[in-house]
């Protein structure tokens, strides 16, 4: 009973932090929303505040991802999706920066250089991967919704490497028969799904398609998946298709899911071929 004063204090504490952590971040996202603005402001032709517009929404996504970040990872669920939220927000007003018309040599320089959209990707991947591997399924979820409209902002081929060395191996372990809960497994699947079914994002798993499709095959074989988490994989299964055609289709033939026609019977095959007409010309 001594305790308990203490206990109470502590969870007032916490939830006291929490609702801060949630109004700062709540500010971070109606900042970049703002800079998202302002970079969308500068694409129209005769925006005459155009370096200015871009410099700033530059300067306040970097300050929006570098103050999100840490909390990607925070021990409450709810901070880590918003935080994830936030970060998000930040990489699309750094591709619409990325997006917009630059300067002419003629107008009045800018005084900080733009940074390139790319190496804010390379900086802010570990964020989403982190939050897929920190164990809090809710975090985990929402960065698997994330991760392919992230691809899809920098393009797929950017991602190769990443999504084969970070990636992956969360999806395999998800992916596996009695590796994870079926909602953690759906949100795997939407996430392949995703990335193989967009032209700007399926070169991501140009690296793993022919594992991810193996995968997939033996989930359907071994496991009974609801008629949703099946579709999933059908579409996800097309999608990689796009990458390995030959192999695709080998897997789905062992799965049943595809026939290969029969040749044709000796006497057909005979009629087609005119063997003594061949031999008496030779």
């Amino acid at each position: 009973m001594i305790c308990l004063p203490l206990t109470i204090g502590a969870v007032r504490n916490r939830r006291q932090h929490l609702g801060d952590v949630k109004t700062f971040l709540d500010v971070l996202v109606e900042i970049a929303s703002g800079a998202t603005a302002g970079a969308m402001a500068a694409c129209e032709p005769a925006c005459a505040e155009r370096a200015s517009l871009l410099s700033t929404a530059s300067k306040l996504a970097s300050l929006v991802a570098d103050a999100a970040s840490p909390f990607a990872v925070d021990g409450d669920s709810a901070t880590a999706v918003t935080a994830l939220n936030t970060v998000t927000n930040a990489l699309r007003v750094f591709s619409a920066v990325d997006a917009a018309p630059k300067p002419d040599d003629d107008s009045p320089a800018i005084r900080d250089p733009l940074p390139p959209f790319l190496p804010q990707v390379h900086v802010l991947w570990p964020v989403y991967i982190g939050a897929v591997a920190s164990g809090h399924a809710a975090a985990a979820r929402r960065s698997l919704e994330l991760i392919p409209e992230v691809a899809m902002l920098c393009g797929g081929d950017f991602l190769r490497d990443r999504v084969r060395s970070d990636l992956w191996p969360h999806l395999k372990r998800m992916l596996a028969p009695d590796g994870t809960s079926a909602r953690m497994r759906h949100s795997a699947l939407e996430c392949l799904d995703r990335l193989a079914n967009h032209e700007a994002s399926r070169e991501a798993l140009y690296h793993v398609a022919l594992v991810a499709a193996e995968a997939l095959v033996a989930l359907l074989s071994t496991c009974t998946l609801d008629a949703a988490a099946e579709q999933t994989v059908n579409r996800a299964l097309a999608g990689l298709a796009v990458l390995d055609a030959d192999a695709i289709f080998l897997l789905q033939w062992l799965l049943g899911r595809v026939t290969i026609p029969q040749p044709p019977c000796g006497r057909y095959a005979t009629s087609l071929l005119p063997t003594d007409r061949l031999f008496a010309a030779v």
